[in-house]
């Protein structure tokens, strides 16, 4: 998509923002929101109410609010990187912040803003991601004058809105996709791939029939053995090589070895001899999300 130009642009002086027009003010984001703290809910959690809202979303329900308007909430611990905009009475948890718009700042503008920060940078660098105050209120943002934010907000509403439902749509052609996938390789390895195939009862309730010839049997009469994982967490090491290969590092058909944690020599040498899969092995997740 292409955007006309201003008549004349500067250096904004910020690395993430390069040029911008030479009328835009660069602030502080704090110039933008004022950034308060959520609290506990488990006080006034009940079944009606005012919604609580997470990183993900409301999840329950409040007996009262913590503030009344619009507001763009943002990750201190956990997810981190995506802020959410909220019009009315909420009540947020204490691992997000809430914030109140400054006067000369729009809402979504002000929301938008806070989706393009670098959170990467900011965040600390531990095994749960936090964000804290003082590096939010002081990362610089592009501050338009007003009239320009609420155009600029009207613009992405309406086209982020056109692509959301392009995504929808593509989501259910995708799924659909995958039905269809699915369903050719369980005909294959269920029926055959001759249709002029005598056929007889395989007896087994989720194979049906199969091709007269074939033969049925358990999983543990054609593979050499099925081996169980240890049961342990190992200690990750990014430094190192060997791959550790996790339930969130297998979907289906696929082995996602780009983003698997890494151990040390020390600790692959303990768990090699029973848990190294060699070329033409199957692994498959024991539980959890992505059970299969």
């Amino acid at each position: 998509m292409s955007f006309p130009a201003y008549s004349s642009y500067r250096d904004s002086g910020v690395e993430w923002l390069g040029s911008v027009p030479s009328h835009w003010e660069i602030a502080p984001l704090k110039r933008l929101l004022e950034i308060r703290n959520g609290a506990d809910h488990k006080h006034v959690e009940q079944d009606e109410g005012y919604p609580v809202i997470g990183s993900g979303g409301p999840f329950t329900f409040a007996s009262e609010y913590l503030f009344d308007g619009e507001s763009v909430l943002l990750g201190r611990k956990g997810t981190v990187d995506k802020p959410l905009y909220i019009a009315g009475r909420f009540w947020t948890v204490d691992t997000m912040y809430w914030s109140k718009i400054r006067p000369q700042s729009h809402g979504r503008f002000a929301y938008y803003t806070a989706t393009t920060i670098p959170f990467g940078y900011y965040s600390t660098n531990t095994a749960l991601p936090s964000m804290t105050q003082s590096a939010l209120n002081s990362h610089f943002v592009a501050r338009p004058p007003l009239g320009e934010q609420v155009a600029i907000a009207a613009f992405l509403d309406r086209e982020t809105s056109k692509i959301d439902s392009l995504i929808e749509d593509q989501q259910g052609l995708i799924a659909l996709l995958k039905e269809k996938r699915q369903a050719v390789i369980s005909h294959a390895i269920t029926k055959g791939i001759n249709p002029d195939a005598l056929m007889k009862d395989s007896g087994i309730e989720w194979l049906g029939e199969v091709p007269a010839h074939w033969s049925s049997a358990r999983v543990k009469h054609v593979c050499s053995h099925v081996v169980d994982c240890l049961h342990t967490t190992p200690t990750y090491d990014g430094e190192l090589k060997y791959p550790a290969i996790r339930t969130a590092d297998i979907e289906r058909g696929k082995l996602l070895l780009e983003q698997a944690r890494l151990v040390s020599q020390e600790i692959y040498e303990q768990r090699i001899e029973r848990l190294r899969p060699i070329a033409n092995d199957v692994l498959y997740s024991r539980e959890g999300e992505r059970f299969g």
